[in-house]
């Protein structure tokens, strides 16, 4: 009977070990969520615009005119409505989408050339630091 008592403890005290071991060794992952929140909105005003010249067949300049796009911010109460000024490189214009970064720091946009050839920029809220991240068929959808 002593044997049987004896045996039980050692599987019992073996077992809680073994669980013990398992429990240090796992692994766990936690997410942080950033708390961080843009209280700004970013609003587009589409304009047809000159964008460039070129030359027809009887060598005329004829101005090239494009679909371009101007971007705002305004507070999310409606206050502090402002343009972004950006300064493109010659002979490419913002066009399309555009959306704020989860920092609500930078602006993220689509921007074509005059030839249609697309590219994604990136600059700060009051136009500064224009940054061509993406130069290629991309189109900005989303942040995350």
């Amino acid at each position: 009977m002593k044997k049987i008592l004896m045996t039980s403890a050692v599987l019992l005290l073996f077992s809680v070990s073994l669980i013990i071991f398992q429990m240090s060794c796992q692994k766990s992952l936690i997410a942080q969520s950033s708390t961080q929140t843009s209280n700004k909105i970013l609003l587009k005003k589409d304009i047809e615009r000159q964008v460039g010249t070129t030359v027809d067949s009887s060598g005329q300049s004829i101005p090239v005119y494009r679909y371009s796009t101007d971007f705002y911010i305004v507070q999310n109460d409606g206050t502090n409505l402002s343009k972004i000024n950006i300064v493109m490189p010659s002979g490419e214009y913002p066009a399309g989408n555009g959306l704020i970064s989860p920092d609500g720091e930078k602006l993220i946009f689509n921007a074509f050339s005059i030839s249609n050839h697309p590219s994604v920029y990136s600059c700060f809220l009051n136009g500064s630091n224009l940054i061509k991240l993406v130069d290629g068929s991309y189109q900005v959808q989303g942040a995350y």
